[in-house]
């Protein structure tokens, strides 16, 4: 039997006690490459409570071995970061010495790019969110776009989620090798189950919004739209799951507009019991303003259920009309259209084929094969 490839995996981002969603895609990669791939994470976060100036915290998670490196602050976090991250590589690179480095978001590549020069372990990037802010000023532009061309150029491979993030790095100039490998959902808790929705509600069809609750969501449009068809008809009820830093205001909204009788907030929910309500729903509503992605779209599909999403970002490479309906964002109307067709015609959906369909191509084994055949390549033109 041969050795399993070793790979890290360095993130931006990364599930941790108190913010279990945080890059939970990133683990959601993790969890499909260990299929095929001895897997580990490095991630560092500060943290004041420490008393040294880092520390290491181990976990296990899936089968997926978690190094916590937690750092201080002193003068400048991000330098505090860098030493306290290559410090922590040096101690656990004696139990895992990684064949290959798989960075994902940017600003988390300094170290790879510095491991790759060191000890030539290549290392391979995933973007997953935007490079610059619209509110960054000119200076802080410039030097994050110097930043990303020095972390994307020198990756043995660019690894894309989308067609519509290799076309934004293409933008800035970036230009280096890619494929494009999507995001990765477990499709054991994720899943089709064919029975009756009548059960769940005999007279009322339920919407589901799951995601962060601001304003980039759309949760604004949506609210509105849910306000303006309570005065048409009562046959339905928009469950909102997620929390976020404008939550409080949404449920004000939803107070002043007289719709709490029909919209309930769940908070944050497991990935289980996120999957449990969607089996039960009748269909999802998206109205971003922007996505890079939408892993969300692609467990409710995962489950049986047609999408109501804006055309933005990958959504429309995800969504056709067999799977869903596109609509502009931050159109109130067609946001209002969208969901009353869904609400008379979900049912003509064909939801076990959406399902195959979304487990054949995003599910972990197929995304996981791919990475591992990327690695093989790459590994084997050292």
């Amino acid at each position: 039997m041969s050795k399993k490839l070793k790979v890290l995996i360095v993130p931006k981002w990364y599930p941790r006690e108190n913010k279990p969603v945080s890059g939970i895609f990133v683990h959601e990669f993790a969890k499909a490459i260990s299929r095929y791939c001895d897997v580990a994470i490095l991630f560092g976060h500060q943290n004041s409570s420490i008393k040294k100036l880092y520390e290491i915290h181990y976990k296990k998670m899936d089968n997926i071995k978690v190094f916590y490196v937690y750092h201080k602050k002193i003068l400048s976090s991000y330098i505090c970061y860098m030493i306290a991250m290559f410090l922590a590589f040096r101690k656990i690179k004696k139990k895992f010495y990684p064949d290959i480095i798989h960075v994902h978001v940017y600003t988390a590549g300094i170290l790879p790019l510095l491991l790759k020069h060191l000890y030539k372990i290549p290392y391979i990037l995933t973007e997953h969110f935007k490079i610059i802010k619209p509110q960054d000023k000119f200076f802080i532009k410039k030097l994050k776009i110097l930043l990303a061309k020095l972390i994307f150029r020198n990756a043995e491979l660019l690894i894309h989620v989308s067609r519509f993030m290799a076309d934004y790095i293409e933008n800035f100039g970036i230009k280096n090798k890619y494929t494009i490998v999507p995001n990765t959902i477990d499709t054991s808790i994720f899943y089709y189950k064919n029975y009756n929705k009548n059960t769940y509600s005999k007279k009322k069809k339920h919407i589901i919004f799951v995601g962060n609750l601001t304003s980039g969501k759309g949760m604004d449009y949506l609210l509105h739209a849910i306000s303006i068809l309570k005065e048409k008809r009562s046959d339905f009820i928009l469950n909102i799951v997620g929390d976020g830093e404008e939550c409080s205001k949404y449920k004000d909204m939803v107070k002043k507009l007289n719709i709490s009788d029909i919209v309930i907030f769940h908070g944050i929910k497991s990935k289980e019991e996120v999957a449990k309500m969607m089996r039960k729903s009748h269909f999802l509503v998206l109205p971003s303003l922007f996505e890079t992605f939408s892993c969300v779209s692609i467990e409710a599909m995962a489950t049986g259920l047609p999408v109501v999403a804006t055309e933005v970002g990958a959504i429309k490479e995800i969504i056709d009309k067999n799977k869903g309906i596109l609509i502009a964002p931050g159109d109130v109307n067609s946001l209002i259209s969208a969901i009353e067709f869904m609400l008379d015609n979900h049912s003509k959906y064909d939801h076990s084929r959406i399902s195959n369909y979304i487990r054949t191509k995003y599910g972990y084994d197929a995304v996981g094969k791919k990475l591992y055949d990327i690695y093989k390549m790459i590994l084997n033109k050292q």
